[in-house]
């Protein structure tokens, strides 16, 4: 009596190589192995900025104040970044993050709502309205309109990057 046994090799797949970071423009989601071929937006914008901001209230007050921001990627959105730290206020979360798109050298904040961390009422927030600003060389620009539970505020921040 005799018995074979017939072996194949099936083929196997090389493991596919590609960009494996999803902050990246040219992310692969199939890829499995970094290929080191990865390409970000807003490197250059990824900094601290020394600030000066400016808000007008509801009674055309205008208030001044100076401080730090922190630009930062949006967690797996390649235009994504995260304003940190507007208006020098600490929330819930730490300090106040603002999500934003930036695409060359503009930037769009599209309408959204940030609990403020202040506890006195249920609805302590700040509600900003689509607003805008922009990157030039070592600077940004950022105008804000945006309200609170009660009143509107329009605010304007220029700020230069401070080196990391």
């Amino acid at each position: 009596m005799f018995i074979f046994f017939l072996l194949s090799c099936a083929d196997v797949a090389e493991p596919s190589l590609g960009c494996t970071d999803c902050n990246a423009v040219n992310y692969d989601s199939s890829a499995v192995i970094d290929d080191s071929s990865c390409l970000f937006f807003n490197s250059n914008r990824i900094y601290s900025y020394s600030v000066q901001d400016s808000i007008m209230d509801f009674s055309l007050t205008w208030f001044f104040d100076s401080y730090t921001i922190f630009i930062e990627r949006e967690p797996c959105n390649p235009n994504g970044i995260l304003i940190k730290n507007y208006g020098n206020i600490v929330n819930s979360d730490g300090s106040l993050i603002i999500r934003a798109i930036a695409e060359e050298d503009s930037i769009y904040i599209p309408s959204q709502i940030i609990d403020t961390g202040i506890e006195t009422f249920s609805t302590d927030y700040i509600q900003i309205s689509e607003s805008t600003g922009y990157f030039r060389n070592d600077s940004i620009y950022i105008f804000f309109d945006y309200s609170g539970r009660y009143d509107p505020y329009t605010g304007k921040l220029f700020g230069i990057k401070i080196d990391n």
